[in-house]
């Protein structure tokens, strides 16, 4: 169960509008959301999760697989013309050894005549949540958090840290650190990673079943956790 810290004017908007897109998603690789109220007492009754990603490196095969599977469960959200605008570690919980996309409430409908969506960790924010000039927000805003949470997670650390006006600068105006500078095995997956941090939107995946296409060449049919190695050809 998950009640808010605080439920002021602010508070109230941003949890219904939580609960209104996130009842209407039902997903294996999404937290699955059973029932909530917001008078007398606010509450989201959802799924049990064990826990969400912790900061840090992770082995490469893991690191795809849920790289993988939150993307199954954000493409079938942008499905529903629904963009999440926070994706970042600790909005990605596991179940079971399933990686699920939780915590839907800055997430945005895509029918609306302008998506503008705010309030995204700083660290994991897109360029065109900083600046207008990078154009509105939409479902490749979530492609580019995705590819944050991909190369923290095969290098221990994230592209831009410090102070909140170093982070935007750099995210405005600085390339990342090449993954495989800090991860020599991240090699392998660094092509997909710096495609989902381009600044530019037009140069990332169009769209998130794009990127899954691209993850599946490295995952075993009919086995989602294994790390093919792709061929010297």
């Amino acid at each position: 169960i998950k009640i808010p810290k605080s439920f002021d004017k602010r508070a109230e908007k941003i949890f219904i509008s939580e609960v209104s897109n996130w009842s209407q998603l039902e997903h294996p690789n999404i937290v699955k959301l059973y029932n909530f109220k917001v008078l007398p007492i606010p509450y989201i009754e959802m799924e049990y999760c064990e826990g969400s990603l912790e900061h840090g490196k992770k082995p490469l095969d893991e690191s795809i697989k849920i790289i993988y599977e939150s993307a199954k469960g954000l493409s079938y959200a942008h499905g529903k013309n629904i963009i999440h605008g926070d994706v970042k570690t600790s909005n990605i919980m596991s179940h079971n050894g399933v990686y699920k996309v939780s915590d839907w409430g800055l997430s945005k409908m895509t029918t609306s005549e302008s998506v503008t969506l705010s309030g995204a960790t700083p660290q994991y924010a897109a360029p065109e949540q900083i600046s207008h000039e990078f154009g509105k927000s939409d479902e490749r805003t979530d492609i580019y958090q995705l590819g944050i949470v991909f190369y923290e997670l095969v290098t221990g650390q994230l592209p831009f840290e410090g102070e909140m006006a170093v982070v935007y600068g750099s995210i405005l105006t600085s390339d990342p650190v090449p993954p495989s500078d800090i991860n020599p095995q991240a090699q392998l997956v660094e092509p997909i990673i710096m495609k989902c941090l381009n600044k530019i939107k037009k140069e990332r995946y169009n769209s998130m079943e794009q990127l899954i296409l691209e993850l599946e060449d490295y995952i075993k049919p009919g086995d989602e956790t294994i790390l093919l190695e792709k061929d010297d050809e």
